[in-house]
């Protein structure tokens, strides 16, 4: 029986195979084309599925693996991407989000990049919004804290805001603290610089003023005490006189 042909009765003469079937020289029956293979011609082999390619039982011609799945078996249908990862098409396998990116969905053709003012350390979930005195700028896979002297006190947050004069930000969480009498501050600071004996703190906090006369400065951080009886001082002295 001459290939691409079956010949199930030897007294009739051969039947050509049809379309999608295939028999070799000798066979009796046609055979259906076999999953994961193509079957160009009825009287040849059938031949393996590229790599990224596949093909289900009876269909003959091997199709490219679809975008957002992968075929790493030739024989089966293709399996969807999981959440977190992606292929473009043609892929045995899907690729994981590149850092700093993400992706929600399953079947995903590409991932997006993470979002400023949040934080993609799991490629496969929603971002998460920065916490109080963090921040981060788009693809960043995780929040930075705020450097010293700056401060942020919403969530979600893509910049940090430079402490202002006159106050403190040791927490870069919370809302910046005005400088304690005795203390100042220009801006900037994490902590506020004490003011040099004989000043006292300018109601602004932002620079150190003289001590005024009639005034106990030893103690800059309580710069209002009056002079005691028998005392007196001038402006700018750093303790008190005796009369």
């Amino acid at each position: 029986c001459p290939a691409g042909s079956e010949c199930s009765d030897p007294a009739v003469a051969p039947v050509a195979c049809g379309s999608l079937t295939f028999a070799l020289a000798g066979a009796t029956a046609c055979s259906t084309c076999p999953a994961g293979k193509s079957c160009a011609s009825t009287s040849t082999a059938p031949v393996d599925c590229a790599s990224g390619t596949y093909a289900l039982a009876g269909w003959g011609v091997c199709h490219v693996c679809p975008a957002g799945a992968s075929c790493a078996d030739p024989t089966l249908a293709p399996t969807d991407c999981l959440a977190g990862r992606f292929s473009r098409g043609g892929a045995t396998s899907c690729d994981e989000c590149a850092v700093g990116r993400f992706t929600t969905a399953s079947a995903s053709l590409t991932c997006q990049a993470c979002p400023a003012g949040s934080g993609c350390s799991d490629p496969a979930a929603a971002p998460v919004p920065c916490a109080a005195g963090r921040y981060s700028w788009t693809g960043d896979v995780a929040c930075t804290e705020c450097p010293l002297g700056r401060f942020t006190t919403g969530t979600g947050s893509t910049t940090c805001d430079l402490c202002p004069a006159g106050h403190e930000c040791a927490d870069p969480s919370v809302t910046p603290t005005l400088c304690a009498q005795g203390f100042y501050s220009e801006g900037g600071l994490a902590a506020c610089r004490p003011g040099p004996m004989s000043t006292r703190s300018s109601a602004t906090r932002e620079r150190c003023e003289p001590c005024p006369a009639g005034v106990d400065c030893g103690v800059p951080t309580d710069p209002t005490v009056p002079c005691a009886a028998g005392t007196y001082s001038y402006v700018g002295a750093e303790s008190t006189l005796q009369c």
